[in-house]
């Protein structure tokens, strides 16, 4: 039987689409770019009140998926649960793999309100994906302990079934002392 007779068949069941495995998909990480965040300086204190200029906290974020939307939650002194975040405003798909979130009006006003003369740590998430408040149950106490995780919807396939898609997060953080103006 020669070469040609053998491929016809494989050929034939190729081209009628039920053997051929639709591309699997896949979801490239999220990076936060420190060295593009905005304060600079990782460690600061923050000044408030009239003499001061107003300070607004960023981060360039890349994503080698430019269609993804980028969600953010910023935190002050968060709980090992990452729970009660501010959302900050979301950067919605374009052309650019590398896009900046902001912190919201609404968490710099309730970080302006901490001149206590301490330390906060200031921390944003990061995702491309959707933030979720989950609970696992703790082995040894069998209590309910909350967290946050990130998730991504099903993708619907051709033939009716779903696949999962792994979504990313990254953090940065700041130390901040904020100080009234003298």
């Amino acid at each position: 039987m020669s070469l040609t007779r053998m491929m016809v068949p494989s050929l034939a069941l190729l081209s009628c689409g039920s053997a051929v495995p639709e591309p699997a998909i896949e979801n490239e990480p999220v990076r936060v770019i420190s060295g593009q965040a905005r304060p600079a300086m990782r460690e600061l204190t923050l000044r408030v009140g009239s003499c001061a200029q107003r300070e607004q906290f960023s981060v360039m974020v890349e994503d080698p998926d430019v269609t993804d939307t980028l969600r953010s939650l910023w935190f002050i002194d968060p709980n090992e649960r990452y729970s009660g975040g501010t959302p900050g405003n979301p950067a919605g798909s374009g052309t650019s793999a590398t896009r900046e979130l902001r912190a919201t009006a609404q968490f710099m006003i309730g970080l302006e309100a901490l001149t206590d003369g301490r330390k906060h740590r200031i921390e944003v998430v990061v995702t491309d994906g959707e933030f979720l408040e989950d609970a696992i149950t703790d082995p040894l106490t069998m209590e309910l302990k909350p967290y946050l995780k990130v998730t991504r919807p099903s993708i619907p396939l051709r033939d009716g079934g779903t696949q999962l898609v792994e979504a990313y997060r990254d953090d940065y953080v700041w130390l901040v002392e904020v100080s009234s103006c003298p």
